[in-house]
C-alpha cells in the first residue's frame, strides 16, 4: 500500500517545482547570460523623473544606472548608433552625423531609406556587438535596429527585422513577447530592439510637453511588464536588460533661432555643405576656405571652425571626411543652408520642429539615459556619467565575449556597475544541466516513493 504524509507529499511537491524552475541544477553551476537591449531613440537623461513610474525606477533601484550617458559628438542618431555598439568615437568609425560626404569615393550618406545607406562602406569602419557575439557562438536578434541588415566583415546576426517605418508601442509589445519567447527556448544570446517614438516626439511636439511625458509612461507600463514577466517565468537568474539613448533633446524656437547660412555666404563661394540643424559641415570653393571661414565666423550664435581647430574633446577632426569647416550652432538654435532652405511642419500640428539635438555633446540636454539590470549587474551601482562608447564592452562582458581590441572604451567607466562574479555556462555545463532538469522530477518521486511503501 502506497502512503505518503502530509509532510512527504509537500516536500515532493516543491522538490518537483524546484526542479521544473532549474533550481537546484542552476545552483550547482554557472549560468551563460543573456542579453536585452533597448536603444531609446532621444530618450532624455532627465525623462523618467515622473510621479508614479513603475518600470524606469524598478529598473535602477535592482540595478545599475548613471545620471546621464554623455553621446559621442555629434549628438545625433547614426554616430551614436555606431558608438554605442562599436566602442569607437565618429573619428574611429567615420559616421560622422545623419548625413555625410565621402571626398574619397564622392558619395553621401544620407538619413532615411536611402540604398547608398546600406552600402559596407558606411558600416564597417567597427564591428558591432552582435557580429562580436556571432564570431564566438552567440545568437543575436535585432529589431528595427538601423543597419542591422548591413554585412560587416562578411557577417550578419542571426536575425534582423530591418527598421523601414516608426515602429510604434504596438511593434514594441510584440518584439517584447517575442523576446521573452526567444530567451525561454534557448534560441537568443543577444537582443537589441530599437524605439524610435521618444525621438519622434521630442521632435515634433518638444522635450518638455505632456505629449512627452505621457509617452514616457507608457514606455515605463511595458517596462513594468516585462520585469514581472521575467519573474513569473523564472528567467530573471539569467535574462539581463539594457536601456540606453542615443542622444536627448533641446526646445528650438523657429523661427526666432534660425541661422541661415545664405545671409552670410554666396552659393558661388560653397562646393558644397552637408547637414542642417545644429552641425553643418562646409566644403569651400577652390581657394576660398579662409574667406568663407572669415564670413562665417560673423554670426554669434554657432561657432566656425577649420577642420584642424576642431576641439579634440570631440574625437572628431582626425577622420578623413571631416569637412574643412564645420558650423556647430548654439544649442536650441537651427543652421538652414543652401540645400537645405527650411524648416519641416508637420503637417497634422501645422507646426515646425518643437525640439532638436546634435549640438555639443556636454550640453545638458544632449544627456541621455543608461540603466541595467539583472544577475550580471550589481543593484545600486550608480556614477555620474559614462560614455557612449564605454557600452560596447560593457555589453561584451555580460555575454562573456572578448570585445574586438579596436574601441575607445574605458573599461574602469563601466566595471562599477558589475557583479565581482559574473556567472557563465560552459557548454558541457550547459548540457549537464538540461539533462539534470530532464531526469530530476522521476529521481525525485522515485526516492519519496520508495521511502512510503508497504507491502
Amino acid at each position: 500500500m502506497l502512503k505518503l504524509s502530509f509532510f512527504h507529499f509537500s516536500l515532493c511537491a516543491a522538490l518537483i517545482g524546484l526542479f521544473a524552475r532549474g533550481g537546484v541544477a542552476r545552483s550547482a553551476v554557472k549560468i551563460r547570460q543573456k542579453l536585452l537591449v533597448f536603444l531609446l531613440d532621444g530618450f532624455r537623461w532627465d525623462y523618467d523623473d515622473l510621479p508614479g513610474l513603475r518600470g524606469f525606477p524598478r529598473i535602477k533601484e535592482k540595478g545599475a544606472s548613471a545620471t546621464y550617458l554623455r553621446p559621442v559628438f555629434p549628438s545625433s542618431s547614426y554616430p551614436n548608433y555606431q558608438s554605442l555598439v562599436t566602442g569607437l568615437y565618429v573619428e574611429s568609425h567615420g559616421l560622422l552625423g545623419n548625413y555625410v560626404y565621402d571626398p574619397k569615393y564622392a558619395e553621401y550618406f544620407r538619413m532615411g531609406r536611402y540604398p547608398a545607406q546600406y552600402e559596407s562602406l558606411w558600416w564597417e569602419g567597427g564591428e558591432p556587438v552582435w557580429i562580436t557575439a556571432e564570431k564566438q557562438g552567440r545568437s543575436s536578434y535585432l529589431y528595427f535596429w538601423p543597419g542591422c541588415e548591413v554585412s560587416v566583415g562578411g557577417l550578419r546576426p542571426t536575425f534582423c527585422l530591418p527598421y523601414t517605418t516608426m515602429p510604434h508601442l504596438g511593434d514594441l509589445d510584440v518584439a517584447i513577447k517575442e523576446s521573452l519567447r526567444l530567451f525561454q527556448n534557448e534560441s537568443a544570446d543577444f537582443i537589441g530592439i530599437y524605439v524610435e517614438l521618444p525621438d519622434k516626439f521630442g521632435h515634433k511636439f518638444g522635450p518638455d510637453t505632456q505629449e512627452v511625458q505621457e509617452l514616457v509612461y507608457q514606455l515605463d507600463a511595458r517596462f513594468d511588464y516585462l520585469h514581472q514577466e521575467l519573474e513569473d517565468r523564472f528567467m530573471s537568474d539569467d535574462v539581463n536588460i539594457m536601456l540606453m539613448s542615443d542622444h536627448g533633446m533641446t526646445s528650438v524656437s523657429v523661427p526666432e533661432h534660425v541661422l541661415d547660412i545664405r545671409h552670410h555666404v554666396s552659393y558661388f563661394d560653397l562646393e558644397r555643405t552637408v547637414g542642417a540643424g545644429a552641425v553643418t559641415g562646409v566644403w569651400p570653393a577652390q581657394n576660398k576656405t579662409l574667406q568663407v571661414l572669415h564670413a562665417l565666423s560673423i554670426e554669434e550664435h554657432w561657432s566656425a571652425y577649420l577642420r584642424e581647430e576642431i576641439p579634440d574633446r570631440w574625437h572628431y577632426k582626425h577622420h578623413y571626411r571631416a569637412p574643412p569647416i564645420l558650423l556647430v550652432a548654439d544649442p536650441g538654435y537651427y543652421i538652414l543652408t543652401f540645400s537645405s532652405r527650411s524648416v519641416g511642419v508637420y503637417s497634422d500640428t501645422g507646426l515646425p520642429e518643437q525640439g532638436w539635438h546634435g549640438y555639443d555633446n556636454f550640453d545638458i540636454d544632449m544627456q541621455g539615459i543608461f540603466a541595467a539590470y539583472g544577475p550580471a549587474f550589481r543593484p545600486g551601482a550608480q556614477t555620474t556619467v559614462v560614455e557612449a562608447v564605454d557600452m560596447y564592452q560593457l555589453m561584451c562582458k555580460v555575454l562573456d565575449v572578448t570585445p574586438s581590441p579596436h574601441h575607445n572604451g574605458t573599461w574602469a567607466n563601466v566595471e562599477p556597475f558589475l557583479k565581482n562574479e559574473v556567472p557563465y555556462f560552459t557548454a558541457q555545463e550547459e548540457a549537464n544541466t538540461a539533462s539534470v532538469k530532464s531526469i530530476a522530477p522521476s529521481v525525485v518521486i522515485i526516492v519519496i516513493v520508495n521511502n512510503n511503501y508497504e507491502p
